[in-house]
């Protein structure tokens, strides 16, 4: 396969894309990664990132869709049906990278090996799975502990609907090859790692981590930024009506665009072509396979 000149970022809904889109930016959120100790103990990482895909569309398609039995389908990918594609070299520019997948622990007794990277975790999260304290930031953890990953495991989430809001009660537990995401991450060197948002997933205690952690996200100020007419290389949406609204919105920021003196308008047309070019629907990729 030819290498792809393309990371995406997946989203849940149109007002996120659009909210993404109209700052030409990314809020860096605390998003939780679950660490094993060994095969019955495992704890929840908070980490302050921004993350993407190194997967074409298309290619997400076919690893992440798939028919429902009773005839429906599940939605583009567990993260959403809205994506937007920047190119490789503004990730470098920006320091974003690609992560590391390592494997979970086999049994209760057997410990990650030294060697491997994520057994840093190992000592502090034995020492520490029983806490009761929401939220404290994790101290002399490398910097690659953020960079990692089980390759597989379960992911947790509501299901969500076109706008992105929660249409399910509880959280939905998806056998997932993480791996196959071929993530490449940005983390924040100025926001601290933290631990044990959620000490379970039960309701109780996901609801009570579910707040802490929205909580410390509304205090992060820091944005990834990136330019609207030069770094984005296409824009996924779900369906026609969607697609429309983005159109729209693409629109304004042309029109906004246009009165910024400093720019060539030659150049701004074309690029306002392409854009509307690359707007595709799900119904599209999953229609060209």
């Amino acid at each position: 396969m030819l290498e792809n000149d393309s990371i995406s970022h997946h989203t849940s809904g149109v007002p996120s894309l659009s909210s993404i889109l109209r700052m030409e930016a990314f809020k860096v959120q605390y998003c939780t990664e679950k660490i094993y100790v060994n095969k019955h103990n495992s704890l929840y990482m908070a980490i302050p990132m921004v993350s993407f895909a190194d997967i074409r569309p298309s290619d997400y398609v076919q690893s992440f869709w798939k028919p429902k039995g009773n005839g429906q389908r599940f939605n583009l990918g567990y993260y959403g049906d809205y994506a937007i594609g920047l190119s490789k070299d503004w990730a470098v520019r920006k320091n974003i990278i690609p992560i590391l997948y390592v494997p979970k622990p086999k049994d209760s007794g057997t410990a990650l090996s030294k060697n491997n990277p994520i057994a840093c975790l190992s000592s502090f999260a034995s020492k520490n799975l029983q806490s009761e304290q929401l939220g404290q930031i994790i101290e002399n953890i490398p910097p690659i502990a953020s960079y990692c990953k089980h390759y597989v495991g379960v992911l947790e989430q509501g299901e969500r609907d076109e706008d992105g809001k929660i249409i399910t009660s509880g959280i939905k537990k998806v056998e997932y090859s993480f791996h196959l995401e071929q993530e490449w991450r940005y983390v924040s060197p100025e926001i601290p790692v933290r631990w044990n948002f959620y000490k379970s997933m039960k309701d109780a205690d996901y609801e009570k981590g579910r707040k802490k952690k929205e909580a410390s996200n509304k205090a992060i100020n820091e944005l990834l930024d990136f330019n609207l007419w030069e770094d984005v290389t296409y824009i996924v949406v779900k369906s026609n009506n969607a697609c429309s609204k983005i159109l729209a919105l693409l629109d304004e920021k042309y029109q906004e665009k246009r009165r910024d003196k400093s720019i060539t308008l030659r150049y701004l047309d074309e690029r306002y072509a392409y854009l509307r070019s690359c707007v595709i629907t799900t119904e599209q990729l999953v229609n060209n396979l």
